[in-house]
């Protein structure tokens, strides 16, 4: 009981520590980053970028749910 304790906690982590990440560090970043390198299409760029590093989020997260 105790080893489903620590999967349970230890997939918790990970789901809530990858979206903290992607949210707070990686969202921001690519889109600062494209928005400068090319300012009239840097946001769509960023969003199609960010959309890809969120397709397989969705696997760890639907795995850790």
């Amino acid at each position: 009981m105790l080893a489903l304790r620590y999967v349970y906690v230890l997939a918790l982590a990970l789901w809530l520590g990858g979206m903290v990440v992607l949210g707070a560090v990686v969202a921001p970043t690519t889109f600062q980053v494209l928005q400068a390198s090319a300012p009239d299409s840097g946001r769509l760029l960023g969003g199609a970028v960010f959309g890809a590093i969120l397709s397989p989020f969705h696997y760890v997260a639907i795995g850790a749910g």
